[in-house]
Order: structure tokens, then sequence, then C-alpha cells
């Protein structure tokens, strides 16, 4: 029983888990193809596809809140930086 208890709650860990790392992927994805939209050359800086930060749910909402400004920004707010401010 106790190895039925361990093995579920580590199902439900990583089922969460993957979905914090799901939305903190989200603006980067939403970034890239923004950038891909709009003609600027798009570059995450390091060559490293991989996060260097961890996942906590309050990032995975401030992510979140970025993808979708991004997915409504015009390219010329994209172009000269400003598209934060249109959210």
């Amino acid at each position: 029983m106790k190895k039925l208890l361990a093995a579920g709650l580590l199902g439900l860990a990583a089922l969460l888990g993957t979905g914090c790392s799901d939305a903190c992927e989200k603006a980067g994805s939403a970034l890239k193809d923004k950038y891909k939209e709009c003609g600027i050359p798009y570059s995450d800086g390091d060559g490293n596809a991989e996060t260097d930060t961890e996942c906590t749910d309050e990032a995975a909402d401030a992510d979140k809140t970025l993808a979708e400004c991004i997915e409504k920004a015009s390219c010329d707010a994209m172009r000269d930086g400003t598209y934060t401010t249109e959210c």
C-alpha cells in the first residue's frame, strides 16, 4: 500500500511539474514565433535550448502573462522593445 501511495504521489508531482514547465516554455516559444512572424532575427543568446531557471508557479504565471502580451503585440512594438507596454 505504501508503494502504491508513493508511486501515486510521484506521478502527481511529475504531472504538475510538466504543466509548470510547459507554462514557462510558452513565453520563449511565443517570442520566437512572433519574431519569425515579424521578420526579426532571433537568438536565445547562448545557443542552449534548455532553460536555466527553475520553473515555479509564480514564474509560470508571469511567463503565461508575458506570452499573451507577446502574442497581442504589434511588430513595430516587438522591433523597438515596447511590446510589454501594450498589455
